[in-house]
């Protein structure tokens, strides 16, 4: 009988691991293109005014639009003015400081999360087993 059980709990747990890491990912939005901070502006002809990177606001020098679209997780795209036209996009990728390494993508991390599971489920029944010799 608790051989059986033990056969039924590995399938849900896992299915439930599963299940949690897809639900987990469908919530993630995916940004819409060119909102700030995706896509940065830079209009060289502009010498003063609030710059913050957007079409209304753009920076007046490029390697300001450079630097901002660095600093972003995913990096950014970058358009440059050239006369009445936005020119680009040119993607800049992201500057990782501190050489702290590539992050896991989710379901990398939602595997290894269920691998630890099945092991501590493992253990766990492998501890009854024992204790039930002992009573016995």
């Amino acid at each position: 009988m608790k051989k059986y059980m033990f056969l039924f709990l590995v399938p849900v747990v896992t299915l439930s691991i599963a299940l949690a890491s897809s639900v987990g990912m469908a919530n993630a939005q995916t940004p819409t293109p060119c909102a700030p901070p995706f896509c940065v502006y830079v209009d060289a002809t502009l010498t003063t005014g609030n710059e913050d990177g957007s079409q209304n606001n753009p920076y007046s020098q490029v390697k300001e639009g450079k630097y901002y679209a660095q600093s972003q997780p995913n990096g950014a795209l970058l358009y440059v003015k050239e006369g009445n036209e936005w020119a680009g996009p040119t993607k800049v990728a992201p500057v990782i400081s501190g050489g702290a390494g590539s992050v896991l993508p989710n379901i990398t991390i939602y595997i290894l999360l269920g691998i630890l599971a099945l092991i501590l489920i493992l253990l766990g029944w492998q501890i009854q087993r024992q204790s039930q010799k002992i009573q016995d």
